[in-house]
């Protein structure tokens, strides 16, 4: 994963995994609000949201980055907070790549306070075109996720799956437009963005736009929801100290009607370390 890499990985955590809490019930949010939620206890969430943005970038095999994250997530009736959010994953091959997303969470809503695991994704990216081929402009990559919901704010099943699909777009050696589309098995359609920017110093400006759709017709979807899309926007900053460690932050923000239990505003930042297995010498 390279640092530009990384940026899609802040994008996650306060879009697919945040998303989760907002639209929590992602099954949960979207996750968890990244594809990606997370729960309201005092107004369950309906879990008919969920979204997923990656790119179609890997680094090459034999190389892993461990981010190690925390995040803020506000809603007209409560708050809560992940800390530490982990992310850790590595390229097994020049176009297969495996993760994990691991959240730990703390959560006021209504007065009631919960703790422990946020909603868990694992998934296996596997680039079809690499992005960051030298010379090369488009990528595509598709990566199939389980997802195990919060059991604090599930009911029925907490074990799902996902199907995103990545592109990227290197517009110029600074400048890449990537995006995903998919679907959660809980029943949402998944779409969204992102656009960034490399500067002369190192740093990464990002900006991104997700919107979830709720198949959901049943009895089950909350009739408080005015809109079937969940809408969020997210920006962040992303910046190598030096050719292992990168530090990020971000903040996001709910655009779209949504119920009371749905999030507000979200920031998040946090740690990257990079590690890459040595090349054998000739």
């Amino acid at each position: 994963m390279t640092m530009k890499s990384l940026c899609s990985a802040a994008v996650l955590c306060v879009l697919v995994l945040r998303v989760g809490i907002a639209a929590q019930a992602p099954d949960q949010p979207p996750n968890r609000g990244p594809s990606v939620g997370s729960e309201s206890p005092v107004s369950p969430p309906s879990p008919q949201f969920g979204a997923w943005l990656d790119d179609a970038s890997l680094e090459g095999r034999g190389t892993g980055r461990l981010t190690i994250g925390a995040g803020y997530w506000r809603t007209v009736d409560g708050h809560q907070v992940d800390v530490p959010m982990i992310d850790a994953g590595y390229d097994l091959s020049d176009r297969i790549h495996v993760a994990a997303f691991v959240p730990f969470y703390r959560a006021r809503y209504g007065g009631e306070l919960t703790t422990g695991f946020d909603d868990v994704y694992l998934n296996t990216k596997v680039v079809v075109l690499n992005g960051a081929n030298s010379g090369g402009r488009f990528g595509l990559a598709v990566s199939p996720a389980l997802e195990v919901l919060n059991s604090d704010f599930t009911t029925g099943g907490r074990v799902h799956w996902a199907l995103p699909v990545s592109a990227e777009v290197r517009m110029t050696p600074r400048l890449r437009i990537y995006g995903a589309a998919g679907y959660f098995s809980r029943g949402a359609a998944f779409g969204g963005f992102a656009a960034e920017w490399t500067a002369p110093t190192s740093s990464v400006v990002w900006v991104a736009l997700t919107d979830s759709y709720s198949l959901e017709t049943s009895a089950n979807l909350d009739v408080s929801t005015r809109s079937r899309h969940l809408t969020n926007v997210a920006v962040g900053l992303t910046q190598l100290v030096n050719e292992r460690v990168a530090v990020y932050a971000n903040i996001g923000r709910t655009i779209s009607a949504t119920t009371s239990g749905n999030p507000t505003i979200g920031v998040g930042g946090g740690i990257s370390i990079r590690v890459a297995r040595r090349q054998a010498t000739p």
